[in-house]
C-alpha cells in the first residue's frame, strides 16, 4: 500500500510533466506563427505566454480579456525580444455593450521581433510597417488579430 507522501510525490511529478507538455505545446503553437525560413535563423527561443477570459452571468454580452506574450531569441546573433499586453472589456459597464473596449494594448520590442512574429497576421487596416512604427494610429481590428494569435500561441 502506498502511504500519501508516495501519492503526492506522484501527482507533483505528474503535474510537472503536464506543464511541460503544455509549455512545448505552446512552442509548437508559437513557431506556427513564424515563416519556416526566420525560423531557422532562430536559436534560444524563451517564451512566456498568458492568455484568460471571464464572461459574466449578469450579461450576456460581459467578457473580460487579459492576454501577454513574452518572447526572447537570438537571431543572426542578435538578442530580439517581443513583449505584448493586451486586455480588453465588454459590457453594459463599457463603451458600448456590443464591441470591446481595449483597456491595454501594449507592444514592445525590437523591429526584427516584431516583423517576424507579425508579419503573417495579415492587418486589415494598416501596412505591417505603419502598424510598427505608429502606435498611437493602431486600428482595433488589427489589435484583435494580436489577442486572437496570443490566445492560439497559448493552447
Amino acid at each position: 500500500m502506498s502511504s500519501i507522501q508516495d501519492i503526492n510525490a506522484q501527482i507533483a511529478n505528474y503535474e510537472q510533466e503536464i506543464e511541460d507538455l503544455k509549455h512545448q505545446r505552446k512552442i509548437i503553437n508559437f513557431k506556427e506563427f513564424v515563416g519556416e525560413k526566420d525560423l531557422k535563423k532562430m536559436k534560444d527561443i524563451q517564451l512566456k505566454v498568458n492568455y484568460q477570459y471571464r464572461d459574466s452571468d449578469d450579461d450576456e454580452h460581459a467578457h473580460w480579456t487579459n492576454a501577454k506574450l513574452d518572447v526572447k531569441f537570438k537571431f543572426e546573433g542578435q538578442e530580439e525580444y517581443l513583449t505584448i499586453e493586451y486586455s480588453e472589456e465588454q459590457g453594459y459597464h463599457t463603451e458600448s455593450r456590443y464591441n470591446p473596449t481595449i483597456t491595454c494594448n501594449e507592444l514592445e520590442g525590437t523591429r526584427t521581433a516584431k516583423r517576424i512574429l507579425l508579419k503573417n497576421l495579415d492587418f486589415e487596416y494598416q501596412e505591417l510597417d505603419e502598424f510598427i512604427s505608429h502606435p498611437h494610429e493602431r486600428h482595433n481590428n488589427d489589435w484583435f488579430k494580436i489577442r486572437d494569435m496570443i490566445e492560439e500561441i497559448n493552447g
